[in-house]
């Protein structure tokens, strides 16, 4: 195979320091006993996948997941295994909490909560909804993803602010009412931790990350 030396423009006013690539023929290469065949090279275009124009709408995040390597909501290191084990401890002691409300005699927290709740104001039913309420609030508290935990989180921040008051106006002693405000501080950073970057993926599981 040789060039075909007939197609080389020798035409010194065509050639520049800045190339027209408009201008440049195809290569076309001669057998030394054949008809002349012109080679047309083929370009393809490079997408940046980083793109969402131009990788069909994915984000570097989709294109991870595709691979198989989901985002984690905590890293796997030491502070990581703390904050889920906090996160984990917190939800038990609500359920604890839960559990306890639906009881119909008394706890090891005290009197039973129909008794607790008529005292402080409330229906002795209500204890049902604030159970029910925290039951939820901590199963969603220990599922991997930044908007379930914070939802709970929000959720619980409303129930205890509820709890806070309540101790307030019934002028409770700082160990019948200490624990309130101290869970409504971790649930306020919970929440600010796990902020989510898009309010309606809350209410999208699909869409948790």
């Amino acid at each position: 195979m040789v060039p075909d030396l007939v197609q080389v423009n020798h035409d010194p006013e065509r050639i520049r320091a800045d190339f027209d690539l408009a201008t440049l023929r195809p290569l076309t290469l001669r057998t030394r006993s054949g008809p002349a065949n012109m080679v047309v090279a083929q370009t393809f275009p490079i997408h940046d996948c980083t793109d969402p124009s131009r990788a069909g709408g994915r984000t570097p995040s989709h294109f991870g997941r595709v691979a198989g390597h989901d985002d984690m909501t905590i890293a796997h290191t030491w502070p990581g295994w703390v904050a889920t084990g906090l996160l984990w401890f917190l939800a038990l002691e609500f359920m604890m909490g839960a559990v306890t409300k639906f009881w119909p005699g008394p706890t090891f927290f005290g009197p039973p909560y129909s008794v607790k709740f008529v005292e402080w104001g409330w229906p002795a039913w209500f204890r049902f909804v604030v159970g029910g309420i925290e039951g939820v609030c901590a199963l969603l508290l220990v599922i991997p993803y930044h908007e379930p935990r914070f939802l709970g989180a929000a959720v619980l921040i409303l129930v205890l602010t509820g709890a806070v008051v309540t101790h307030i106006i019934n002028h409770h002693g700082p160990k019948e009412s200490l624990a309130a405000p101290v869970h409504l501080v971790i649930m306020v950073i919970i929440a600010l931790a796990t902020w989510p970057t898009h309010w309606i993926d809350v209410i999208r599981p699909g869409q948790w990350s």
